[in-house]
């Protein structure tokens, strides 16, 4: 096997390009009868179906409360909102613009942590050094699907009286020490758009074991209101279709395959990537699983030949 790259003049490793990202999705029968019970219902939003979703999301993630949203950002927006966060929030240096643009929203201050380099992952030790008396709150990601040092960034909240949120756009499908991330922290929040490992089309889900967050979720998810259609406090239109509940429950039970399959490719990458010089590869602690929403490489020009 050659190691030099293909653009230097080596063999290149494979005749056609073995994808990561592919959706995995249902077939197209075993949402017929759902979508033909929904249309006939004429309930194609805050139906069965998102019910029965968020019920089996909770399940599977071992949390009391599993929240229906439009999107990940939205559950982000709300999330921040209901906790009643204020001042400052550590965030890492290294993460997709939502994970901060959900705070600008609110109105709160994003302090930069940087993030492990071989983890790309927040850094429990520049956590700790960010913190100051504003600070409201950690929000971790899981990037890439790789999880976070959940247990070292619990501590740090707990000894300094914030809260701690997850940013888990890119978590379904990871395990943290054999447990789906998601019941961890004061509350994890999911995406189900199309990269993703469990896809609803567009959505996300809020999970927590916080009574009172988990009502102020489903109450800010339409507008504020709680019922007796007066605003309890300012919301947003952010419902989850039916249409997307009834793909989201039937993507979740190909989630353990969806995650097996990535795994089994980001092994194949591995082992003929792996004898090039000047390669680099997202590190993994002991005892996880990286769902590998994305599987992203290092390159060091000086060893491999060129740049990224």
């Amino acid at each position: 096997m050659s190691t030099i790259p293909a653009l230097l003049g080596g063999r290149p490793v494979f005749v056609t390009k073995i994808p990561i990202v592919r959706p995995f999705l249902p077939d197209k029968a075993s949402l017929d009868e759902g979508i033909q019970e929904m249309l006939s219902s004429g309930m194609v939003t805050k139906g069965r179906y998102l019910q029965a979703f968020e019920e089996a999301v909770a399940r599977h993630l071992g949390v009391k409360h599993a929240v229906g949203v439009s999107s990940c950002t939205s559950g982000l927006m709300l999330t921040y909102q209901s906790l009643g966060l204020s001042g400052e929030v550590v965030v890492p240096s290294f993460t997709f613009m939502a994970t901060v643009g959900a705070l600008v929203w609110n109105g709160l201050h994003p302090v930069y942590a940087d993030v492990n380099p071989g983890t790309t992952d927040l850094d429990p030790t520049a956590v700790a050094s960010a913190i100051t008396p504003q600070t409201s709150a950690i929000v971790g990601v899981h990037n890439f699907g790789n999880p976070a040092e959940i247990d070292a960034l619990q501590e740090i909240a707990r000894q300094r009286g914030v809260k701690l949120i997850f940013d888990a756009a890119h978590g379904f499908g990871a395990l943290y020490q054999g447990k789906p991330v998601g019941a961890q922290a004061d509350a994890q929040v999911f995406s189900l758009s199309p990269t993703k490992l469990l896809i609803a089309g567009e959505g996300g889900i809020v999970a927590t074991n916080d009574d009172n967050l988990a009502e102020k979720i489903r109450i800010g998810r339409e507008y504020g209101n709680s019922g007796s259609y007066d605003s309890a406090f300012a919301g947003l239109n952010a419902r989850l279709s039916e249409f997307n509940a009834l793909l989201g429950l039937r993507s979740l039970d190909m989630l353990e395959e969806a995650a097996a399959t990535r795994n089994q490719t980001v092994d194949l990458y591995h082992e003929v990537l792996g004898g090039i010089p000047g390669i680099g590869f997202q590190e993994v602690l002991p005892g996880n699983r990286n769902a590998y929403k994305d599987f992203s490489i290092t390159i060091d020009p000086d060893i491999f030949g060129l740049t990224r």
